[in-house]
Formats: structure tokens, sequence, C-alpha cells
């Protein structure tokens, strides 16, 4: 039975209609707490699993397109990765994954009237669905809510929460989580300190919960920070804040850097012979990064899954449209602290 069972043969177990199971193993709404437990304890007893493979030869193509518009990030890049594997795991449900990159003229960054043209063709080609990774935050992407409404086209953006911007979910790292873990190892390795933390921009939500999260840990004992530097995603600001950092505040002993462009930073210090003076926190499983973290040049990397945040946006949305299945607003995904014990054999792919 186990093999066979069907909805039918868990409505008659547990004495509801199959509507009542079909809510149920879709994760809507409308059956209660108690009754939703047992139908899934059932579910779970008689090995269920929903026939996805007779609901895709029943049904079109999926095509879901994502609009990228910072590739050149390797953030993003990974994160771009991650969509193309989770597309590859899907090939046999008829999923296609359509990248539009439009980062490469730095026009269409600047110009919210390109940037929304370049969005009103995807929608035209009538695709399922489109993921978006909106490069400039500050942007007023609300006036993109014309063509949504109009296209009456399901869009998830990945990376940055739009406030105004009618997009059906948001995947992201947790940033407030990173700033907690962040301040709470520095309490930890580097009590009574004083800490300067590098984002990209204050005005990008997760970043901005980052430093409100780093500052939530670090109150909890003498430590405090001191001072936080945007550098725009851009190294040669990172390496003219570094310079202000050394030569502005000596005082300074420990630097959490939030953002995956830590590479001019690491570099700065590493030239003035100075990166024992800090104990430094940074994100992201760069290879450079984790070969500082084995030599005990670093404190700890947080790896905030690049990978994992593109794989659950094609998933959700894939599971969206062919069950229905219910989105949730904000889909945060927690980082994983790596210490230099196991900086030479992490990777990635081992969390996916």
């Amino acid at each position: 039975m186990n093999k066979t069972a069907t909805i039918t043969d868990i409505a008659k177990l547990t004495g509801v209609s199959t509507t009542t199971v079909y809510k149920v193993l879709h994760n809507k709404k409308g059956v209660s707490d108690e009754k939703r437990d047992e139908i899934l304890q059932l579910a779970r007893q008689l090995n269920y699993t929903s026939n996805l493979v007779a609901q895709t030869l029943a049904r079109k193509e999926l095509n879901i397109h994502a609009i990228i518009e910072a590739s050149n990030r390797e953030f993003m890049q990974k994160v771009v990765q991650g969509m193309k594997w989770e597309a590859e795991a899907l090939k046999n449900y008829r999923v296609n994954l359509i990248i539009n990159n439009i980062d490469d003229n730095l026009e269409y960054r600047l110009d919210k009237e390109k940037t929304l043209k370049e969005f009103e063709n995807t929608l035209d080609l009538k695709p399922d669905a489109v993921i978006l990774y909106p490069a400039i935050p500050y942007r007023e992407y609300n006036d993109f809510n014309k063509v949504i409404k109009e296209r009456n086209i399901p869009v998830m953006t990945v990376n940055n929460t739009l406030p105004g911007f009618d997009s059906v979910s948001c995947v992201q790292y947790d940033g407030r989580v990173s700033g907690q873990l962040a301040g709470d190892l520095m309490n930890l390795c580097n009590p009574n300190g004083v800490n300067a933390v590098f984002i990209g921009k204050k005005d990008v939500p997760n970043q901005a919960d980052t430093i409100l999260g780093f500052e939530e840990s670090i109150k909890k004992s003498n430590s405090q920070l001191i001072v936080t530097y945007e550098n725009h995603y851009d190294d040669a600001i990172s390496t003219l804040l570094t310079k202000n950092l050394i030569d502005e505040y000596p005082e300074v002993n420990g630097i959490f850097i939030g953002i995956s462009q830590s590479s001019a930073i690491i570099n700065t210090l590493k030239e003035r012979n100075l990166l024992d003076r800090y104990k430094i926190i940074t994100v992201d499983t760069l290879d450079e990064n984790l070969k500082l973290l084995s030599e005990n040049k670093l404190l700890a990397l947080l790896d905030r899954h690049p990978q994992m945040i593109g794989r659950v946006a094609v998933n959700h949305l894939f599971k969206h449209l062919a069950t229905n299945f219910d989105l949730e607003r904000d889909i945060l995904i927690p980082p994983t602290i790596v210490l230099p014990s196991i900086a030479a054999t992490y990777t990635q792919k081992t969390l996916i």
C-alpha cells in the first residue's frame, strides 16, 4: 500500500474529504491544526508523494526568467549558479530557466527607465514567473508594479527586499542573524573590543539588519562599535576606507566585514602587515579567505549560502506554479559559521 497510496486513501482513513487532504498536502489554509497533523502523519506513514510526474505530463513547460542586475558580483554569481543547479534538478518536470544579465552596460544600473524597459520586455515574453535580483535598492521599484499588475505574472526577488514592490516573495540571507553571530563571536574572542564594520550600503535592508544584529550582540558585553564604513561594492573605495580606519582609529582591534567584496580590505591590511593586529570576521567562502582562515589570520567566516538562495528561489517558484504552493513573503536563509579547524575541507556543495 505504501507504493500506491493516494489522496483518496488518506481521505478515507482520516474521515475527511479529498479536498481537505489536498489543502493539507499543498500547505493551504482552512484545516484545523489537529486534523492537519493527523493527515500529515498518515501521509508520512504511507510514504505518500504527490505525482508531480503525472502533473508535468499534463501541463506545458514552466519558463522562469531571471533578471540579474548584479552579475559582476561574486555573491550574485553563486546565487545564479544555485538557480542553474536547481533548474537542472527539475529538468524532468519541464522547468526552463532563462537568465538575463543586464548589468554589463553600467548605464542600465543607473537608469531606472532603461531597467524598467528591460523588465517590461521580459514580461512581454509571457514567462510563468520572474526572479529579479535588484542591484540598486533605493531605486523606485514601485514604478514596476503597474507592469506586474497588467501582465499578472508572479515576480520573486532575491537578496533584496524592496518596500512597495509587488513581489510574491523574497529569498535572501538573514542579515540580522549574520550580524548577531559575528557580534557573539567577537564577544567571545575579542572581549571588551573596539570594533569597525564594513558593509556595502546602509540602504540595503539586509545590510542594515546586519549592522543592527552586530550592535545588538556586542552590547551584551563591554565591547563597542565605533565606526561603520560603506564601500559601495567598490575595491578602490574599500582601500581608501581601510587606510582611513588604520590612520584614524588606532584603538580598533576587531573588524567585521559584512560583504563579499572583502579582498581590497584584506589586501590593504596585509600590505601594512597589520592582519595580526585585528580580530577579523568576514562573510562568504572566497578561496583566499578560506586560506587565511586555515592559517588563523581570520577569526571566522560566515557562509551566507548564496547557492542555496538560488536553489530555494527556483524550487519554491516551481512548487508554487505546479501545485499552488503558498509562498512565504520573506524566506530567510541563516548563515553557517566556518571556523579555522574546518576551513581546509569546507565546501558549499556539502551543505546543499
